[in-house]
């Protein structure tokens, strides 16, 4: 990826050059102007920007994303019979039954959190 970075990067600089020479600075500017860009991380944070964009598209429809919504849809449709069921007990006052529902949705909660990492 470094290899990648830097073909990133040096094409951000050679655009951020042809952006400064279109609003008219010197050409004896330019230099200075991109050096001061590169130590304020401006050239960074762009190549960093790209990157992400880049990134980001190719895992939108990749096969992980995909079971990851999946799971994330079965976690909210678990959630939300527990929920229904820790109401109904406890309208029953069927306080065993709370106690249990609300383990199991701590359990869940806590998979969830480690599953999703």
């Amino acid at each position: 990826m470094t290899n990648f970075r830097e073909i990133i990067r040096k094409h951000i600089i050679a655009e951020t050059e042809q952006e400064l020479e279109s609003s008219n600075v010197s050409k004896s500017e330019i230099p200075k102007m991109l050096s001061v860009l590169d130590k304020n991380g401006h050239i960074d944070n762009e190549t960093d920007k790209f990157l992400d964009a880049f990134r980001n598209e190719i895992e939108k429809n990749s096969p992980k994303k995909k079971k990851q919504k999946i799971i994330t849809i079965g976690y909210a449709a678990i959630n939300l019979i527990l929920t229904a069921l820790i109401g109904y007990a406890v309208n029953e006052d069927a306080w065993n039954f709370v106690w249990g529902l609300v383990f199991v949705n701590v359990i869940l909660h806590a998979l969830f959190i480690f599953i999703n990492d």
